[in-house]
């Protein structure tokens, strides 16, 4: 089975190029992906630079080894090969040389099966209305610019829409909470075949048995500290809590991003710098360790709260405290399918500040309650897949439909 893989430069892959060693972070989906992949097919990498994506822009293509694969990996220019030109007309030049960059693989290659990401859409989305070959468009969840094509009017957007209809032969796309199911329906060709998958976690997670040794109460918010994810909010109703209760508490916030100083600045400036500890460099082989002394886990992400870091939660069953779903546009509609309200517990919206800080006092005063959520919540999580029976998943697939086209 030969797949062309095309995919944007990750940031957590853009190490692994600058150094030419396969050394990974971040998005397990693509990676994992990526090495199951090698094991099981005669794998093509491209790998696609986009604007806002990289912190090294390259004018030029240019191939390099990953010892762990053997074929080349393609790392693609994007804008900064006609970066003599004025922006916009850069990137629309980028996307016809991409298009026809990738019509001449295609026919040197022969692809099974040609496998992309959403920022490579539009030559995928052309090349879908011309070649045969099965075409499987990889989504990572949905985010409000692609919600967003259906209630603003432009020219982008008129664009999107026709290409979003293209005769993909099927989509699979990561169920993280983000309301894919209404985007599905609304947003991609209905004769294409859709798949929507929960990621997986690490075997670690669902077998650690291990007991919190640390008596004090703690308290954990995982995630990048910026406004969608509700950082703010979570240290407010920290704050609220502390003011009113006399207690032996411990926030812990794991994670880094543009909101960090403040959130530092607004502790101290309360004196409470005491009580909060923020870990901006932890491995994620060190997070499950602050798991294991967590009370409280609690997601305050506005756009889905089925990430990774969570189902991490999930495995290893916190009680967890997250934002009630938003039916308008299909936010955490999964989680309410998943989840009992006496599993997993929720508050009005990331802005409920004083619910938040009262969910956290229940639980704090009341420790069987507090072990009937994660006991309720354990007879769900067991579920859950490990990473290794997820990416299998894909894989049979991606099989599935190779096999079709032979």
């Amino acid at each position: 089975m030969k797949i062309l893989y095309a995919c944007r430069l990750f940031s957590g892959l853009e190490t692994s190029v600058i150094s030419k060693k396969w050394k990974p972070t971040g998005v397990p989906t693509i990676f994992k992906v990526l090495e199951r992949l090698e094991e099981h097919s005669d794998l093509h990498i491209f790998l696609v630079q986009k604007p806002g994506f990289s912190k090294k822009y390259y004018s030029k293509d240019f191939k390099f080894k990953w010892e762990k694969f053997k074929n080349p990996i393609n790392l693609i220019s994007g804008v900064k090969y006609f970066s003599f030109l004025p922006r916009k007309i850069s990137f629309f030049l980028s996307e016809v040389r991409h298009l026809f960059l990738f019509t001449r693989q295609i026919l040197l290659i022969k692809p099974d099966i040609i496998y992309f990401d959403h920022s490579n859409i539009i030559t995928f989305g052309i090349l879908s209305r011309i070649i045969k070959t099965p075409t499987v468009f990889r989504v990572m969840g949905v985010y409000p610019y692609m919600r967003n094509i259906f209630d603003k009017s432009s020219f982008r957007n008129s664009i999107l829409k026709v290409i979003y209809r293209s005769p993909f032969t099927l989509s699979i796309c990561t169920q993280d909470g983000s309301g894919i199911e209404p985007w599905l329906n609304k947003a991609i060709n209905q004769k294409t075949d859709k798949f929507e998958l929960i990621n997986g976690v690490p075997r670690k997670f669902k077998d650690n048995k291990s007991i919190k040794k640390n008596k004090e109460f703690k308290v954990t918010f995982i995630g990048k500290l910026e406004s969608p994810k509700g950082a703010y909010q979570f240290i407010e109703s920290a704050i609220l809590f502390i003011k009113t209760h006399t207690s032996n508490i411990k926030f812990q916030i794991i994670g880094d991003g543009s909101l960090r100083e403040i959130l530092r600045n607004k502790v101290i400036s309360e004196g409470f710098q005491h009580l909060f500890d923020f870990y901006h460099n932890v491995d994620h082989d060190e997070i499950i360790n602050y798991l294991i002394d967590t009370d409280i886990y609690v997601s305050l992400n506005k756009f889905g709260n089925l990430s990774n870091a969570n189902l991490e939660a999930i495995a290893m069953n916190k009680c967890i405290i997250i934002p009630k779903s938003q039916p308008d546009i299909g936010v955490d509609l999964i989680l309410d399918k998943l989840f009992s309200v006496d599993s997993i517990y929720r508050i009005d919206s990331q802005k409920d500040i004083v619910g938040l800080s009262n969910a956290i006092s229940l639980f704090y005063n009341d420790y069987k309650l507090r072990k009937l959520y994660e006991k309720n919540l354990n007879s769900i999580s067991i579920n859950l897949l490990t990473w290794e029976e997820r990416i299998q998943e894909e894989l049979i697939i991606l099989i599935n439909y190779a096999k079709k086209k032979q």
